[in-house]
């Protein structure tokens, strides 16, 4: 009692998220469809007198089972947005007066998300995290003064919140299962990200240190992603080496139905870079590299105004390409054709098949008059081509 102290264990077993939403009732920007929370721990406290009680809380292990996260406004027969099987964080330790907290390791088991674009531009997953709207409104035709009651007092005006300094040893994703799509084209562009594993080691608020990441997926079943690298934030400077192989290209069609009447039915891309950033680079050094190798293989387009072949080829590779930003340069060693084929057609007035296809249907068209210098005429153009 003198001074006044505590010390002592504490463990909470199978707590439903379904309690903690009824708790949080209106504050909470989203439904918890299911899922059960473990928790074991120690916990110190110290009255120290005027400078506030120093409370330490130590957790050797935090684990969330079968979580499922849907929108408020969801129906009860809707699938959920995010799950989340297994989580596990262990060796965590929090100290409330310094203001710091670490995390020795957080790991997902087979995650799952449903993300989306809307036509507005507006990204799904940032309705689960929307503060919750006030419940006490000012009635309609309430005064200024009425509708201030009705918020509640304002918050004082004092010194900002005390940054705190958190620390991630190790973060570990293990067949994470993503579904991503874009609905602001038509038809919307429908991506996989599965199997998915994430490692990141050395993570910190503070930045100054690097921390290293490595990413290995697969991408809609047939095309595979691979990258590692380390990233400093303050100053931001990172070192990344990346793979890619056997992307479907078929798969981003509607982006190319936007700019031209072209159909991509066929090929694969790939590519192996080097990429360094330095935000504060060496005097004389450029800011950005990028080094390595890229191609696609097995392209077939088709033209949509004739129903025929436009641009096809067996391979074309840019090997030992090299570019740097500030100052910038550009060198390609060599580039390679094999297989090229491409259909050019000059009709009977004169227009190139090449026009027809960069011509998108409803787009605006480019002016046909000629400008001319102020006070000039222009001449006119002879009836015939030669």
């Amino acid at each position: 009692m003198r001074p006044l102290s505590s010390n002592g264990e504490f463990s909470v077993t199978a707590l439903k998220a379904a309690t903690i939403a009824s708790y949080l009732e209106d504050s909470l920007p989203c439904t918890l469809r299911s899922g059960t929370l473990d928790v074991k721990g120690q916990y110190q406290f110290f009255a120290q007198g005027s400078g506030g009680p120093a409370i330490t809380v130590t957790l050797p292990s935090v684990q969330i089972h079968t979580l499922s996260v849907a929108p408020k406004d969801a129906g009860a027969d809707s699938a959920p947005w995010v799950t989340l099987p297994e989580l596990a964080v262990r060796d965590s330790q929090v100290v409330l007066n310094e203001h710091r907290a670490s995390v020795g390791e957080i790991s997902l088991q087979k995650p799952g998300l449903k993300v989306w674009r809307e036509s507005d531009g507006s990204i799904n997953l940032l309705q689960l995290a929307e503060p919750a709207k006030p419940a006490a409104t000012a009635p309609p035709g309430a005064s200024s003064a009425a509708a201030a009651v009705a918020a509640g007092p304002s918050p004082a005006v004092g010194p900002g919140p005390v940054p705190w300094k958190v620390t991630l040893a190790k973060l570990s994703i293990s067949q994470a299962d993503i579904s991503a799509e874009d609905r602001s084209v038509r038809p919307a562009m429908s991506l996989r990200v599965a199997p998915l594993n994430v490692n990141v080691e050395n993570a910190s608020s503070e930045g100054v240190q690097p921390l290293s990441f490595d990413v290995d997926t697969a991408l809609n079943g047939t095309g595979h992603f691979h990258t590692s690298g380390t990233l400093t934030l303050a100053p931001l400077a990172m070192q990344v080496a990346l793979k890619l192989a056997d992307l479907d290209l078929s798969a981003f069609q509607p982006y190319v139905s936007r700019q031209a009447q072209l159909s991509v039915y066929k090929g694969r891309a790939g590519a192996q870079l080097k990429i360094a950033y330095a935000g504060k680079p060496s005097k004389g050094q450029p800011q950005l590299t990028v080094t390595g190798s890229a191609g696609i293989s097995d392209l077939a387009t088709r033209d949509q105004v004739t129903q025929t072949d436009f641009i096809t080829w067996n391979a074309l590779t840019l090997a030992g390409f090299r570019y740097q930003m500030n100052p910038d340069a550009l060198a390609i060693d060599d580039v390679r054709a094999r297989g090229l084929y491409t259909r050019v057609v000059i009709a009977p007035n004169g227009t190139i098949n090449i026009k027809d296809v960069t011509n998108v249907p409803g787009a605006s068209p480019p002016s046909s008059a000629t400008p001319t210098a102020v006070g000039a005429s222009a001449a006119p153009l002879p009836a015939k081509a030669a």
